[in-house]
């Protein structure tokens, strides 16, 4: 009976200790995620920029707006 106590114990302390060790690595993942998001986000503006400046005589738009109302 004691093992078993002991054995319960030794789960309640693990689910306390567990998330505390795990929360910082999913902070950090979270953060790089939002990273890779803006990222792509630019990359996609980026494209986007370059594909109106090939299909207007190289002139590229003056604001984001001009690209939006092409589609």
């Amino acid at each position: 009976m004691a093992g078993l106590v002991l054995g319960y114990v030794g789960i309640v302390i693990g689910l306390i200790i567990l998330p505390e060790i795990l929360l910082p690595a999913l902070a950090k993942a979270r953060t790089k995620a939002v990273e890779i998001r803006c990222m792509n986000n630019l990359k996609q503006i980026s494209i986007a920029t370059r594909i109106y400046a090939s299909d207007h005589q190289g002139i590229f738009p003056t604001n984001l707006l001009q690209l939006t109302e092409e589609i």
